[in-house]
C-alpha cells in the first residue's frame, strides 16, 4: 500500500541510467582505423585503408599477399606494414551476440561489422517501380548478419527514415511507405534542378561519415540523373541555382572520398531515363552502376557478396603528407582477374591533432569515433509541469582514470535532427564522475549521442537507441528501470562485477495516498525465461512521486548478460512490466 505521507519530502536520489547499445561481438583481428593510430615504437603512428578485392566469380578474393598490393599516396610511393583479410560474415556468429537488449552504448568494437545506408532517390522514379526495390530490398534484409547496421535515408527531402541500426524490421517497415515522387513529364531544367538538390543531399550524406574509423557502403537507388552543364548561364537576372556544373560531382566525390565510402549506384529495371549524371557521379566517387535485377540475385545480393570480406592495409606516411589535407590515392594489385575497389582520395590527420571536431559538433556528425572508449545509456523519467519526457543521458569514459577536457551529449530524433543537447566544459567535468544531462523532448524513438574529448586530445562518441516514454500501469506512469549500487544513496552502473547485490530502482508517477500497489523484482537469462530470483519492491516517497527498489543478489552470477523485470499492478487493474538488462562482467 502507498503511504499517505505522499507530500512528504524525501531524501533527494540521484539517478544514473542502464539502457540499451548494440552489443558489438568479437572480431578476430583488432581493427585499425582510418586516420591516426596508435604510436608505435618511436613514436610511429600508422594509417590504415580499406579496399575490396573481387574475384571473376564475384567473391572476395581470400588469399593476397603483401608483395602483390603497392600503394601511392599523392603520388609517392609508401611501402605496406601490414595487410589483414577482414572476413566480416565469417567472424560474425549468431550465437555470439546476446538475445538480450544490450545495457548501455559503446564505441568499443570488438567485432567487424559492415554499415549499409540505403538511399533512395524517390523523386526520380514514377509510382510502381517502388514495388521492385521493395522486394529486393527484402532479400538483402533477410540476408544481412547479425551485426550489420543499416540506414534508410530518401532524398532529396525526405532525409534519414532510419538512423543505423541492428534493427531490420525497421528498415522493411519504412521502406514499404516509399512510394515514387516523379512526375508524369519533366523538363530538362526540372531534371537539372531535382539532381542538383539529390546531389546536396548526398554530400551532405557523405560528410555525416567524415571521420568514421570503418567503411560505410551505400546503395543508392535512381532512376536517372543530370549530367553536368558546361554552359549553365550564370548572371545577376538568372542566379542559376539549378546550373549543374562538374565542380557540384566533384564536391560530392570529394566528401565520399573523405568519409571512405563505398557507392554502389542501383538502377531500376526496365527504365529508361537520362544516366549521364549516373556515369559522371560512379566516376567522381568510384563508384559502381548495377541494374537491380530480380528478386533473389540482385544488386543488393551482390552488394552483400562483394562486401563479405574486405582488406585492410597499414602504412606510414611521409611526415610532410600529415598535414590535414587529403591526398590521391593509387592501389594497384598484380594478380590478375582481380577488381580492386578502394577510395580515390585519403586525408591524413595532422600529427598535432589541430582541426580535430568540438564534442557539439561532433553530436551532428554520424561517423563514430573510437579513440577515447566511452559508454553511453538514458532512460525515460518525467520533471513535474512538464509534458515532455524527460531523459537523463549519462555517458562515461571506460577507463575511469580518463580526464575529459569537454562532452556533450544529445538527442537526434527519427529524422536525424539534433532536437535537445547539453554541452560540457573542463569546469563542468570530475574526474572519477560520470557526465550527466536531463533533456526535455517530446515522447518517440530517439538515438542519444555522447561526445567527449579526454587533456590528451583523444576524441570519442557512442550511440545508444532509446525510447523517451513512460509505461502506463493503470492510472500510474513508469519511468524506465535502472540498475546500480547502494553508496550512500543510489549510484547506477552500467556493469557490474564482484558486487554482492545490484539494486533495482523505478519512480512511479501518479498514485494515490491508500492506492493498492504492488511491484516485484525478478532476475531471468532471458525476456521471458523463469525467475531465478524474485524480490518485492520497497515503495517510498521521493518528492512529488513514488520509489520502488529491491537489492538484487547477483555475486554467485557467471559473467554475462541477464534481465530485470519490474512487474507493477495496480488493484482491479492488469500488470505492466519494465526490464533492463544487467550485464556482469569479471573485473
Amino acid at each position: 500500500m502507498l503511504s499517505a505521507t505522499f507530500l512528504r519530502r524525501a531524501l533527494l536520489i540521484v539517478l544514473l541510467a542502464v539502457p540499451p547499445l548494440a552489443s558489438i561481438p568479437a572480431a578476430q583481428s583488432p581493427p585499425l582505423k582510418s586516420g591516426i593510430s596508435p604510436p608505435l615504437k618511436g613514436g610511429i603512428s600508422l594509417v590504415s585503408l580499406d579496399f575490396l578485392a573481387i574475384g571473376r566469380d564475384g567473391q572476395p578474393v581470400p588469399d593476397l599477399k603483401a608483395e602483390e598490393v603497392s600503394l601511392k599516396l599523392g603520388g609517392r610511393a609508401r611501402p605496406l606494414t601490414a595487410i589483414n583479410l577482414v572476413d566480416v560474415v565469417g567472424s560474425a556468429q549468431p550465437s555470439a551476440v546476446s538475445p538480450l537488449p544490450p545495457p548501455f552504448g559503446t564505441n568499443v568494437q570488438t567485432r567487424e561489422s559492415r554499415a549499409f545506408v540505403l538511399v533512395v532517390d524517390d523523386d526520380s522514379f514514377r509510382v510502381g517501380t517502388e514495388r521492385a526495390l521493395r522486394e529486393a530490398a527484402d532479400t538483402f534484409l533477410d540476408k544481412l548478419a547479425p551485426t550489420d547496421r543499416i540506414a534508410l535515408v530518401t532524398m532529396p527531402y525526405g532525409g534519414t527514415r532510419v538512423s543505423l541500426t541492428t534493427e531490420q524490421e525497421a528498415v522493411r517497415a519504412s521502406l514499404a511507405t516509399i512510394v515514387g515522387q516523379a512526375p508524369a513529364s519533366e523538363t530538362p531544367d526540372d531534371m537539372a534542378c531535382r539532381s542538383r538538390r539529390t546531389l546536396d543531399s548526398l554530400r551532405g550524406l557523405f560528410e555525416g561519415f567524415i571521420g568514421s574509423p570503418l567503411p560505410v557502403t551505400v546503395a543508392f537507388f535512381s532512376a536517372s540523373m543530370a549530367g553536368p552543364n558546361e554552359q549553365a548561364i550564370r548572371s545577376e537576372r538568372s542566379v542559376a541555382t539549378c546550373a549543374l556544373l562538374p565542380e557540384n560531382f566533384r564536391e560530392v566525390g570529394a566528401a565520399a572520398a573523405d568519409a571512405g565510402a563505398r557507392l554502389y549506384i542501383i538502377e531500376p529495371v526496365g527504365i529508361r531515363n537520362q544516366i549521364a549524371g549516373l556515369d559522371h557521379l560512379a566516376g567522381v566517387t568510384g563508384g559502381v552502376r548495377l541494374a537491380l535485377g530480380g528478386v533473389e540475385d540482385n544488386a543488393f545480393t551482390r552488394v552483400l557478396r562483394e562486401t563479405s570480406a574486405f582488406y585492410r592495409v597499414a602504412f606510414e606516411p611521409e611526415p610532410s603528407q600529415r598535414n590535414g589535407s587529403v591526398q590521391r590515392v593509387e592501389l594497384k594489385v598484380s594478380r590478375p582477374d582481380v577488381t580492386i575497389r578502394v577510395r580515390p582520395a585519403l586525408r591524413i590527420d595532422r600529427a598535432d591533432g589541430r582541426g580535430t571536431s568540438s564534442p557539439k559538433e561532433l553530436l551532428g556528425q554520424t561517423a563514430i569515433k573510437r579513440d577515447l572508449p566511452l559508454r553511453v545509456t538514458g532512460f525515460a523519467s518525467r520533471q513535474s509541469g512538464q509534458q515532455k519526457v524527460k531523459v537523463v543521458a549519462v555517458a562515461e569514459p571506460i577507463d575511469p582514470a580518463t580526464e575529459l577536457a569537454s562532452a556533450a551529449l544529445g538527442l537526434i530524433d527519427a529524422n536525424g535532427k539534433l532536437v535537445a543537447q547539453a554541452p560540457f566544459e573542463a569546469a563542468d567535468l570530475k574526474p572519477g564522475q560520470p557526465v550527466m544531462a536531463a533533456l526535455l523532448v517530446p515522447p518517440g524513438s530517439y538515438r542519444l549521442r555522447a561526445a567527449a574529448i579526454d587533456t590528451g586530445g583523444k576524441t570519442g562518441t557512442s550511440d545508444y537507441e532509446l525510447a523517451a516514454e513512460l509505461r502506463q500501469a493503470g492510472p500510474l506512469e513508469l519511468s524506465g528501470l535502472v540498475l546500480g549500487l547502494s553508496r550512500g544513496g543510489f549510484v547506477a552502473r552500467m556493469q557490474f562485477g564482484r558486487e554482492p547485490v545490484a539494486i533495482a530502482y523505478l519512480e512511479l508517477y501518479g498514485g494515490t495516498p491508500g492506492q493498492q500497489v504492488s511491484v516485484v523484482f525478478d532476475l531471468a537469462r532471458t525476456l521471458n525465461g523463469p525467475p531465478l530470483v524474485s524480490m518485492p519492491g520497497t515503495l517510498a516517497v521521493a518528492g512529488d512521486h513514488y520509489s520502488a527498489t529491491a537489492p538484487i543478489p547477483i555475486g554467485t552470477l557467471s559473467p554475462g548478460d541477464y534481465i530485470v523485470r519490474a512487474t507493477v499492478g495496480v488493484a482491479g487493474g492488469p500488470s505492466t512490466r519494465v526490464e533492463r538488462t544487467l550485464r556482469k562482467v569479471i573485473d
